[in-house]
């Protein structure tokens, strides 16, 4: 038969089983392509029933994973040691790093706390600026002078009509 997986196109491995049909396939992609059909991807044979509950298939996918995962656990710990020996060997050879750190880390406290109560003092500040009683009558003037302009437009508008009688207004002439 075929080096490789006729779904995934990659070389066999240990978590690579075979079929009653003889044909090999990884087992993750023997679950997944029986997901759509009960029929081997190669020749067609009907093999129902046999995925997912093929147990050659999940042992080999639980050792497979097992390797897997021990071998990812082997490199996370090989990339800690180096890291943590990197770190050691930067803080050996710059022993003034560790109070650069320390004083960013102090700077950056303390400019959060001013940042923090400027923004108190503003919002103190535009409460004091819109409750001040200038601000206030201020406002009461311009609602005012507002209601006063609207009351004159409705009297001259009336006044328009008056005069005009039922003739359109310029701007209600049909173009």
């Amino acid at each position: 038969m075929s080096d490789v997986c006729a779904v995934c196109l990659e070389s066999h491995d240990q978590s690579s089983t075979a079929l009653p049909c003889g044909h090999r396939f990884h087992c993750v992609c023997m679950i997944n392509a029986f997901r759509r059909q009960s029929a081997c991807p190669v020749c067609r044979a009907d093999v129902a029933g046999l995925v997912p509950h093929h147990s050659i298939c999940y042992e080999n996918l639980a050792d497979s994973l097992e390797v897997m995962l021990e071998d990812v656990l082997r490199q996370n710990r090989t990339q800690s040691a180096r890291r943590n020996a990197q770190i050691l060997r930067v803080r050996r050879e710059n022993p003034h790093i560790e109070a650069l750190s320390e004083a960013m880390n102090a700077h950056l406290r303390e400019q959060r706390r001013l940042e923090r109560l400027l923004k108190k003092e503003e919002t103190a500040l535009w409460k004091t600026v819109r409750e001040s009683p200038q601000v206030v009558s201020l406002r009461r003037s311009v609602k005012n002078a507002r209601a006063r302009v609207e009351r004159a437009r409705r009297k001259y508008t009336l006044q328009l009509d008056q005069r005009l009688g039922s003739a359109p207004r310029p701007g209600e002439l049909e173009a």
